[in-house]
């Protein structure tokens, strides 16, 4: 009887484990699927690194590079802990730029629509203005979020271009 018993509970326990084997996949098909979306991100940069190659390096463009690059500078140089407004200001003023309106700026007028690389430039400029700046001023990482998160919400390229910035800057952040 008691070897009938044990014989009866080995069963289960194994019926059991077949269970909780076909509920839970392998960590392995995890992994590759992890794998497989950080190199989704890696590409997309690249993608975008390389379509915008002849605005970064032209020396022709440099005025027009310059003026994009001082419109999204003075936004995100808006975001401070203390004044909360300039959170607004600056975003608004991003939207400008993004939304294809002409920006005066130091270094001049300038559109996105004056050159075919530029909306994703400034995208990908944005992205790594955000995260270099709350890289050298912590305090601002929520200020930037709250900046990031509705950019995305208007442009969800810029939101992609973003996420994928995270995760080349830290890894860990992948799910």
């Amino acid at each position: 009887a008691e070897a009938e018993n044990a014989a009866r509970q080995s069963v289960q326990t194994q019926q059991q484990q077949q269970q909780n084997q076909e509920q839970i996949p392998e960590e392995s098909s995890f992994n590759a699927e992890y794998f497989r979306q950080y190199n989704e991100w890696r590409k997309l940069l690249i993608l975008k690194k390389s379509q915008t190659k002849l605005l970064d390096e032209t020396p022709e463009l440099q005025q027009i590079r310059f003026a994009l690059k001082f419109a999204i500078n003075n936004s995100i140089n808006l975001l401070n802990e203390k004044n909360k407004t300039t959170l607004i200001e600056g975003y608004q003023k991003l939207v400008n730029l993004l939304s294809g309106q002409r920006i005066s700026t130091a270094k001049g007028n300038v559109a996105i629509t004056d050159h075919n690389e530029a909306a994703d430039w400034c995208r990908l400029r944005i992205a790594e203005k955000l995260i270099d700046r709350c890289d050298k001023e912590p305090g601002l990482i929520f200020y930037a979020a709250a900046m990031a998160i509705a950019l995305w919400q208007k442009y969800p390229d810029f939101g992609e271009i973003f996420q994928a910035l995270l995760y080349k800057e830290c890894p860990f952040l992948m799910p």
